[in-house]
């Protein structure tokens, strides 16, 4: 099937999807989380570190339009174990799936989120990978966390910073244990400002070791608040980072890399890895790493079922 017929496809069938569900505007069914996000949520807390979890990067993009209800079905119905979005907050105050700041890239719109209501969006349609309009329009968040229940994890890009308003959304749609967030601050930062969070949501610092202070940062969160993973950021590979690795195997944290630009893992990349995944995948899979956020999810799929790591 090409990417076109999939573009014609997805609509009737998220739309059928819907029905299925009782789902529609202003209303939200209360069902409990099927079994896959169970077990998804218990692998990422507490399972083996030999399970690799796959992050489709802003959903399944490459075939269907970034951050909308059809890439998240695509990561879904691609096997993925979580899929990233990003969160805007419009003029009105609701929160939709967005990039960006403005829409001017990414729908057929032009403007800033927070100039526009959701009405004023509700109007627009998304484009794809090739910037050609589809017939998709903006999902807002209560729309994506519905869609998602039950059947895959989302890690909420930007969702700490909005955290007064997703939180409510969350326990409307019983989906606290869908989502992961994640930033830069200090565990004292985040338990001064949220210390519920700890408790009720799965929360994954993000140490960037190109910036000053990061062991320190790192030191606190696996002292004081141990998290489920944590995401590093690297612009090269060093003993103090293979000690940092160690340290979380040894403690059972998980270690999340990007391999979407090589600015994010020491030079390795999705695309670095068409021609040599030894070299990336592999070197990244023996260094401990147990969760890669991808813009490749197929093809990284495809070698870890090579290496033995997936079976899916």
């Amino acid at each position: 099937m090409t990417s076109a017929m999939r573009l014609r496809f997805l609509p009737g069938f998220v739309a059928a999807l819907g029905l299925a569900l009782g789902v529609a505007v202003g209303t939200v069914p209360l069902l409990a989380a099927p079994p896959r996000a169970e077990t998804l949520r218990a692998a990422l807390l507490h399972g083996s570190h030999s399970e690799i979890f796959l992050v489709a990067h802003r959903g399944d993009w490459r075939n269907f339009p970034e951050n909308s209800l059809a890439a998240i079905e695509g990561s879904i119905a691609g096997g993925m174990e979580m899929a990233e979005i990003d969160l805007q907050r419009t003029k009105d105050g609701h929160l939709i799936l967005m990039h960006d700041p403005s829409v001017d890239r990414t729908t057929t719109g032009k403007g800033n989120v927070s100039d526009l209501t959701l009405e004023d969006i509700r109007g627009l349609r998304l484009r794809d990978g090739l910037g050609s309009p589809t017939s998709f329009s903006v999902p807002t968040l209560r729309e994506a966390l519905i869609v998602a229940r039950g059947r895959i994890l989302l890690n909420l890009d930007k969702g700490y910073r909005h955290f007064r308003e997703v939180m409510p959304l969350l326990e409307e749609t019983n989906t606290l244990g869908l989502v992961l967030l994640k930033g830069p601050l200090s565990v004292e930062e985040v338990i001064t400002d949220q210390g519920i969070l700890l408790s009720r949501v799965a929360y994954m610092p993000v140490i960037n070791f190109g910036k000053p202070g990061a062991i320190d940062l790192l030191r606190g969160w696996l002292e004081k608040a141990k998290p489920c993973a944590v995401e590093f950021v690297f612009t090269t590979w060093s003993t103090e980072l293979a000690e940092a690795f160690a340290e979380c195997r040894r403690r059972g944290v998980r270690i999340w890399v990007n391999v979407l630009w090589p600015h994010l893992a020491g030079g390795l990349s999705d695309d670095l890895a068409l021609d040599k995944p030894d070299e990336v995948y592999g070197v990244l899979l023996d260094r401990g790493v147990s969760i890669l956020q991808t813009d490749r999810p197929r093809e990284l799929q495809a070698y870890l079922r090579q290496r033995g790591r997936r079976s899916q």
